[in-house]
């Protein structure tokens, strides 16, 4: 798994001007997968081991010129689409997340959700409600 890890990571070196952009990229990332609390950049300096003197480098990587969000958005999107099979429905692609943690923002999934006539309360049938749902939105 980390030599998985290891080349997705890699691939984003070009989104970045700057090594050490980069390296606090892959420090983050791998800090959002350890880590089991979410107290943001706390979490990451804590279940890394990292020196407390580095929370504000890390901080600084956040607004860091040397880098572009969209990009970063972007080369995930080719990633994705390189190295998984992508399922499209009516000609727009099925793309599911692991459970939904804030579901106001999605209001017309809650509704749906509780349209069901099964209660749904585990994760693994949200990407199976997902899938059914952009099904019926593909018309």
């Amino acid at each position: 798994m980390i030599k998985e890890i290891n080349d997705i990571l890699s691939q984003f070196r070009s989104c970045f001007s700057r090594e050490s952009s980069f390296n606090w990229f892959v420090i983050t990332v791998v800090g959002f997968i350890v880590r089991l609390d979410h107290h943001g950049v706390s979490s990451v300096i804590r279940w890394l081991n990292l020196d407390p003197g580095k929370y504000t480098s890390l901080l600084f990587f956040f607004r860091a010129s040397s880098w572009n969000l969209k990009e970063i958005q972007q080369k995930w999107w080719q990633i994705v689409l390189n190295t998984c099979p992508i399922i499209a429905i009516k000609g727009r692609y099925l793309i599911v997340g692991d459970g939904i943690k804030k579901p106001k923002k999605c209001q017309g999934l809650k509704d749906y959700i509780r349209s069901l006539t099964i209660p749904v309360k585990l994760h693994i049938f949200t990407a199976i409600i997902l899938a059914h749902w952009a099904f019926l939105l593909a018309g």
